[in-house]
């Protein structure tokens, strides 16, 4: 038979075990910047787009197109628009950053 004094140890250490668990389990919780969208009906949430996109009912008519409609509405989910947006005016580089890099050989 254990002494009194072990079994006090033990219920420390069985206890701290368990606040550990439930502290592991319910100490993460939502993103802030998610709890609009967890909180408010889905008409109240506004959501940003760049300035360079716009919503549109449009869509080119491609096999992609044809096949994310056929999974929205396998999944019964309500269409509400297309996000189009259009290239910056900005010259896009196509080169990698240690492509200029004197410290790299070249391939």
């Amino acid at each position: 038979m254990p002494k009194p004094k072990h079994l006090g140890l033990l219920g420390l250490f069985v206890t701290s075990v368990i606040a550990l668990i439930l502290f592991i389990f319910f100490s993460f919780s939502p993103d802030p910047k998610c709890a609009a969208l967890l909180t408010l009906p889905q008409s109240d949430v506004a959501i940003t787009l760049p300035s360079n996109c716009m919503l549109t009912t449009d869509s080119p008519a491609d096999q992609v197109v044809k096949y994310l409609e056929n999974e929205r509405t396998q999944r019964g989910l309500v269409f509400k628009a297309w996000i189009r947006c259009e290239p910056s005016n900005q010259t896009q580089t196509t080169d990698l950053a240690f492509t200029h890099d004197p410290r790299w050989l070249p391939s």
